[in-house]
């Protein structure tokens, strides 16, 4: 007797009465039931218009952000590869201005060293 007093029996027994009930009274409660289900349901629709409209407003906003962020982040990627080549381009130009100063240099400082001669004494 006491598996008939478990706890899913007793739910399977309360769904059963309460199934039955609404057999014998659908008509009942159902006209009684139908403008607040009416009621419900409006509100439903209601809330998920609302909730549609503000996500479309929040999602164009963000787009708006990521397309300006996008925007800014190509410009300065462009300035970056602008200053980049105009900073290789000026790298250059001094490594050929050393290059040509050195040679010069380089130049004097052979004619300056004394040669060495091999010169043999004989003992």
């Amino acid at each position: 007797m006491h598996w008939l007093l478990g706890k899913g029996n007793l739910w399977f027994a309360a769904g059963g009465l309460l199934g039955a009930l609404l057999l014998t009274g659908s008509e009942k409660v159902l006209r009684g039931a139908k403008p607040v289900a009416v009621s419900l349901l409006k509100e439903g629709y209601s809330f998920k218009e609302w909730l549609a409209t503000r996500y479309d407003l929040s999602r164009e906003e963000i787009e708006d952000v990521l397309a300006e962020a996008r925007h800014e982040y190509e410009q300065q990627a462009r300035a970056t590869d602008s200053d980049s080549d105009r900073e290789d381009e000026l790298l250059a130009r001094l490594d050929a201005i050393i290059q040509e100063r050195k040679q010069p240099a380089a130049k004097a400082k052979a004619k300056a060293a004394p040669r060495k001669t091999s010169i043999k004494k004989e003992a």
